[in-house]
This record gives C-alpha cells, structure tokens and sequence, in this order.
C-alpha cells in the first residue's frame, strides 16, 4: 500500500516531533524510526526529512548540534524545545479529533459496514468492539493517550457487531 502524498504531509510535523520526543536523533535514525513505526508502510527520503527538519528549526520547535562518535562520521542531532512540544502537544489534539471522528465513521454508531476495496469483511474486517480494543491498545503502547473519545466507547460497543444498522 502506498500512503498519499497529502497523507504523508498532514503528518509529518506531528511525527518527527513525536520521534524527537523520544529523544534527540539525526536524521538516518528518524527515517529508521519512522519506517519501524509504520511496519515499513510509510517510506519517507532525505528529501522530505531535511527540509522539514530545517523548517521546524527555523520555526523554534527544534534545535540542533554537530556531535562526533569516535569512529563514526560526525552527524547532526535533533532534539524538540518546549515550544517544540507545545507544537506536539497541539498538534495531538488536532489528530485526536480527526481520528475520533474517523473512528465514529468507520466503526459504526450504527452505520452499516460495507465492504471496502480490497477489504471484503468491511470495515478493516473488524467489529465495533475489537476496533475499540485496537484503538485503546494503540493508545496504550503509545503511553498517556489522551484522545477525545466518540460520543462514548458505550454507545459504540452497543451498536450489534454484524453490520446492521442503528434505528433512529
């Protein structure tokens, strides 16, 4: 699968500022990180990284320095400043909101699941309930997920797993 341009730009702040959260890195091990995090789904280049990572320096969310490791070439690190976590923190919120009302459209809150291309079991081949597990897990791994949930996790677990639809 081959994430879209527009895709991969939406979330590219968000990402490297997350990476860097971490702690500070260089660039190799960011596009490293970055591939190990999408299991090899989202391929980014030097091309994309470096810029980006020099418009979040200009913009203050990021510093960096030169730092030499006896027998390695010497690389430039990167690590977020608070306002650069500021950024992260806001950026979160925004991508909560947007995955929250994904997670309503594709889960359900009644809504028949139709398969999608490629997808025959529909909606990612998952119930309500084992969406909502996935979501929480991922939040979990992930550590302090604060996300806005749908109208509430009840309401969705309610909604009947075989695909028909709510009445109103």
């Amino acid at each position: 699968m081959k994430v879209a341009k527009d895709l991969v730009a939406a979330s590219a702040t968000p990402m490297v500022l997350g990476i860097l959260a971490e702690g500070e890195s260089y660039g190799y091990a960011i596009l490293r990180r970055i591939n190990e995090l999408s299991g090899g789904e989202l391929d980014w280049t030097e091309g994309l990284l470096y810029p980006l990572l020099h418009r979040l320096e200009r913009l203050g969310y990021v510093e960096s320095s030169w730092q030499s490791v006896t027998g390695e070439r010497r690389r430039k690190y990167y690590r977020t400043t608070d306002k650069g976590l500021a950024e992260l923190a806001e950026q979160r919120r925004q991508w909560d909101t947007v995955v929250g009302a994904l997670m309503e459209v594709w889960l359900g809150l009644g809504a028949a699941r139709r398969p999608l291309d490629g997808d025959p079991a529909g909606a990612a081949g998952m119930t309500v309930g084992e969406g909502q597990e996935a979501l929480e897990a991922m939040c979990s791994a992930a550590g302090n997920c604060s996300r806005p949930t749908p109208t509430s996790w009840k309401t969705i677990s309610a909604v009947p797993s075989t695909g028909s639809s709510r009445s109103a």
